[in-house]
């Protein structure tokens, strides 16, 4: 693999796993911000809930004191006088019933007992202290209360005011509004949330009549169909409340959890279950993810592109060094490398390498070419030196030794050249001395054998003469 491929390659790998630590967080993120947003969209439909019943805490406690303060309803009450609060409520309750959904219609006497009940005159006398705490503390107090209550007409928003007549405490007047249909859609109207709300039993009061007080039941949904809690869900987050989780419905996916409401004591009198769509949350996911995607994929893209045009620069430049370095091999060393040199970075200092070894070859170079010169013209003096005394003493020259300094090196040349002049001249000398010493002899023994011709020749004539 080429470094070129090796540059793209790292490169890319690099931008993959950056968009990967980027994009695996993001959508995991993604999940966690639905059930973030789904789950604050469920307390804001609880807070919707109990902003509901404050305000009909609020209704119900205005109707109950204009009530208490009408002088025939504070005589009537003070005076045991049934038949006048019949005459006065009964006939217009069904229309307040139908317009304005009160559902209790509620006087007590001072001892917590039920006096008269406008929504049902027939029952009365019946002992309230037992399990309708509001209205104890309203006739121990003789004040306003309001509160969600259980009662035998099931679980209501009351408002109870209490009723003086000339300075004294007579009784107490409650207005009820019940959870129903119509509170239920005046809180999920403008939204696509949908509730439900499930009654928890009173087991510890028998006298209870309802079925609110003999087992769980869904008393009012926004939803068609069957109940979507157990009585075992219920019973479980009668404390609680249950947790969040997804379920589905009608094929739609929602994220639902139970609240348990309180009641004007403090105990949970029933759990309302919450459930909010997350088609919106799961379009703005895949929308997300289909733009984290996007910008991952490019990301990537943009990363190749530039690791290729990063890797074919690296890659350009350090050819373009490696040319340079293989003609500095072969001896060129008219090389420039000052563009990589600008550069700066890694390949510039590496310009830099090679420049700085450019330039001591080339200083290399020039040395030994002024020592080869130096060399060149010591050789040829030495030459003429050694060639002139060659001469002289072709020329029979014997007395003219070599004298200069010739160097190291060739200081023995001269030496053994005079040694030899030295030695040829004593020679010539001895034989010169031996040709004068021959020459001698070679006169004496001429002298001799002439001699010795004369006398052969006088002995040969004496002998002729003597034979004669």
């Amino acid at each position: 693999m080429s470094l070129r491929s090796k540059i793209i390659l790292s490169i890319a790998a690099s931008v993959a796993l950056s968009a990967l630590v980027v994009l695996v967080p993001m959508l995991v993120g993604m999940n966690g911000m639905i059930e973030q947003g789904t789950k604050r969209e469920l307390e804001m439909v609880r807070l919707r809930f109990q902003t509901a019943l404050e305000d009909r805490f609020h209704n119900a406690l205005s109707m109950a004191t204009m009530v208490a303060r009408m002088p025939v309803v504070e005589e009537a009450v003070a005076k045991g006088d049934r038949q006048v609060l019949n005459d006065l409520f009964v006939p217009g309750f069904a229309e307040m019933r139908d317009t304005q959904g009160v559902r209790q219609f509620h006087f007590h006497t001072p001892d917590s007992h039920s006096f008269f009940r406008v929504n049902k005159p027939d029952t009365f006398g019946d002992d309230l202290s037992g399990f309708r705490q509001t209205v104890v503390e309203a006739n121990a107090k003789r004040a306003a209360v309001t509160g969600l209550e259980l009662g035998r007409g099931g679980v209501a928003v009351r408002g109870i005011a209490a009723i003086a007549h000339q300075g004294a405490h007579v009784g107490t007047i409650e207005i009820g509004f019940s959870i129903d249909d119509a509170f239920f859609q005046s809180i999920v109207a403008e939204s696509e949330a949908e509730m439900e709300f499930y009654v928890l039993p009173r087991t510890d009061v028998a006298s209870f009549a309802t079925s609110d007080s003999a087992s769980l039941n869904r008393s009012v949904a926004s939803i068609e169909g069957a109940p979507l809690l157990t009585a075992e869900d219920v019973r479980a987050g009668q404390e609680t409340g249950v947790a969040a989780r997804e379920i589905a419905i009608g094929g739609a996916l929602y994220m639902a959890a139970a609240f348990p409401v309180k009641d004007y004591s403090g105990a949970t009198v029933g759990l309302l279950h919450v459930m909010v769509p997350e088609a919106a949350y799961l379009a703005l996911k895949n929308e997300m993810r289909l733009i984290a995607l996007g910008a991952a994929a490019g990301a990537l893209l943009l990363g190749l592109v530039g690791a290729a045009l990063m890797g074919g620069r690296i890659t350009g430049t350090l050819e373009e060094m490696i040319g340079k370095l293989k003609r500095l091999a072969d001896g060129d060393l008219e090389i420039d490398v000052s563009s990589a040199q600008a550069r700066g970075g890694e390949l510039g200092h590496l310009a830099d390498g090679i420049a700085v070894f450019r330039d001591h070859r080339l200083h290399e170079v020039e040395t030994l070419a002024r020592e080869r010169e130096a060399a060149q013209a010591h050789r040829a003096a030495l030459v003429g030196i050694l060639g002139s005394g060659l001469q002289r003493l072709a020329e029979g020259d014997l007395t003219a030794p070599i004298h200069d300094d010739l160097g190291e090196g060739y200081n023995s040349v001269r030496d053994d050249y005079n040694a030899t002049l030295a030695s040829l001249a004593d020679l010539i000398g001895a034989l010169h001395e031996t040709s004068g010493t021959i020459h001698a002899r070679a006169e004496e023994i001429g002298g001799a054998s002439d001699d010795l011709s004369h006398r052969t020749e006088n002995q040969a004539a004496t002998l002729e003469e003597t034979a004669a």
